[in-house]
């Protein structure tokens, strides 16, 4: 007899029952499923591993999981098979984060928000406004974005740990100097930190990466088809954004809680695609 009934399928992700994740999943799904958040990503396919053998009969589950800085995002917008015999999905955004960097979305919810007592920001400014600025802090961290990625690319083979792809707590955490010349200067002493385990991280590899990220993310296409949505951490964005809005941190949260409840997902191919599987399960 089974500890937990197999009935219910089951969509395991990142984060805690009160993270974006977990209500982002929620709004998402097109039938009775189980939604299990089981922390950071280094620990999930412990957590799932863990959770599936309480059941006698394995359930029918999905793992979905941020991209991050893992995979590059495909030509094509789709959702993404992560390598591995579990069926783990990544989302064609970085993060979650990602698809809530709406104008129009941030633009309606400041018009709402504008008739409380406490809101602090007077009325909004029209969205084409909104986008100018989220174009500006986008181009502001475009140098980190470009470290960062240059890190992520230096994971000498699948047994070894991930390299960090940053000397802050973590996305959303952003340093004090964002231009290129210190973003290059942090990233090259944690490629010498990590080098003292692997001859095969070396500076000048990670020199190669980070010009290849850098001309890429300057690119004229690069912005006139404002890739940095899919391409920079959602998380880094937010954080540049609310530095320029003056938003509080929670003011910040209040927002993205409130767009996954009104991000009209059929627009985007992989959520489409996430839904539909969600539906088969």
């Amino acid at each position: 007899m089974s500890v937990t009934s197999p009935s219910i399928p089951i969509l395991f992700c990142e984060g805690k029952p009160d993270s974006l994740d977990y209500i982002f999943l929620n709004h998402l799904a097109v039938r009775m499923v189980q939604i299990c958040p089981g922390g950071g990503k280094y620990g999930l396919n412990a957590f799932v591993e863990g959770h599936l053998s309480s059941y006698e009969d394995e359930p029918r589950y999905l793992v979905v999981r941020d991209r991050d800085f893992d995979a590059e995002p495909p030509a094509s917008v789709q959702l993404i098979e992560h390598k591995g015999e579990k069926p783990i999905w990544l989302t064609y955004r970085a993060c979650i984060e990602n698809y809530l960097l709406n104008a129009e979305l941030l633009y309606q919810y400041w018009v709402v928000s504008s008739v409380g007592p406490k809101w602090r920001h007077g009325p909004p400014p029209d969205a084409c406004k909104i986008n100018e600025k989220i174009d500006s802090v986008a181009k502001n961290i475009a140098a980190y974005q470009a470290t960062r990625w240059a890190l992520a690319k230096l994971k000498p083979g699948q047994r070894w740990p991930e390299m960090h792809t940053t000397w802050r707590d973590g996305s959303g955490d952003l340093p004090s100097s964002l231009d290129r010349i210190s973003c290059q200067y942090a990233g090259r002493e944690l490629v010498r930190r990590f080098a003292t385990e692997t001859a095969m991280v070396t500076e000048s590899k990670f020199d190669e990466q980070e010009e290849y990220f850098h001309t890429l993310f300057h690119s004229v296409d690069f912005w006139e088809q404002r890739q940095y949505l899919v391409w920079f951490h959602g998380k880094d964005l937010f954080t540049a954004l609310r530095r320029c809005l003056d938003f509080s941190r929670q003011e910040i949260k209040d927002y993205c809680v409130w767009a996954t409840q009104h991000l009209d997902t059929s627009e985007y191919a992989d959520l489409d695609a996430l839904r539909q599987k969600i539906k088969e399960l």
